[in-house]
């Protein structure tokens, strides 16, 4: 943190020293997988409940769906569970809440791996 000593901040040179950090988005890693078919299932099934969820339940839906799909028991991998869900999301939003959509992910990975 810079020290101005009541002086002026000269917002332009300031902004170019300290650039934001913004987070950026990295694709899943789309190398297919062997999935059972149990993994298949409930990532097909909780996918089908996002896509079909009406306006003002979306997100709770999306969690939930995030929720169950990354439990430790079915042993989905991250990028599994985002290539079934995300698509869903999406499609239930018109496409415009992607950032949403990978912050829920991201948000019941932690929660069921942390």
């Amino acid at each position: 943190m810079e020290v101005t000593r009541g002086r002026p901040i000269d917002a332009v040179a300031y902004a170019a020293r300290h650039p934001l950090s913004v987070e950026t988005y990295v694709p899943a890693d789309s190398t297919p997988r062997n999935l059972s078919r149990v993994q298949t299932v409930a990532l097909e099934r909780e996918a089908d409940g996002v896509r079909a969820t009406g306006a003002g339940q979306r997100h709770a839906q999306m969690l939930v769906a995030a929720l169950r799909v990354f439990r430790p028991q079915l042993q989905i991998a991250y990028n599994d569970g985002e290539a079934a869900l995300l698509p869903a999301f999406l499609a239930a939003t018109n496409g415009s809440r992607k950032s949403e959509g990978i912050r829920i992910l991201r948000d019941a990975w932690r929660k069921n791996r942390g």
